[in-house]
């Protein structure tokens, strides 16, 4: 599983990839275009809930392949962002650095929340004067249905 946040670097992503936490291995690695195919230099640690994780800041724009030896063995990420051929016949895997586009759940989530809502009431001396009204379609004749208490 691959998660992508803001970095603290600008013009970067965190690119954060992540293995299962019931994969049983001593020794997992991330290898890839970003730390230029090192077999050593970026390694998956595993963290108290279990799962592998390494963290990596990719400057935005970019596409990345890489794979994951676990134990020796090279392994594919079937959950990235793409795949691409290799140099020796076999898929890699492909990371596109960019922040995720919030749908329109979160953008209104977010927009809901950064704005307070004014409650609209009519001032007490509006509300004991001005009746409500049944403005149903069947019902033509206005006829005030019952006056609105005082606050």
């Amino acid at each position: 599983m691959i998660h992508k946040h803001p970095s603290p670097f600008p013009g970067h992503v965190r690119v954060t990839f992540e293995l299962p936490s019931c994969l049983w291995a001593d020794r997992i690695y991330l290898i890839g275009d970003f730390n230029q195919w090192n077999a050593r230099s970026t390694p998956m640690r595993q963290e108290r809930d279990g799962v592998w994780r390494a963290h990596v800041d990719l400057p935005v724009g970019h596409q990345y392949q890489f794979r994951y030896m676990i134990d020796g063995q090279w392994k594919t990420d079937y959950h990235a962002d793409g795949f691409a051929q290799g140099h020796y016949g076999v898929d890699n895997s492909v990371v596109f650095a960019a922040l995720p586009v919030p749908t329109r759940e979160e953008v209104s989530a977010i927009v809901q929340d950064s704005f307070p809502r004014p409650q609209l009431t009519a001032p007490d001396e509006f509300r004991a004067k001005l009746p409500a009204y049944d403005v149903r379609e069947n019902n033509r004749i206005r006829t005030p249905v019952k006056q609105l208490p005082a606050a």
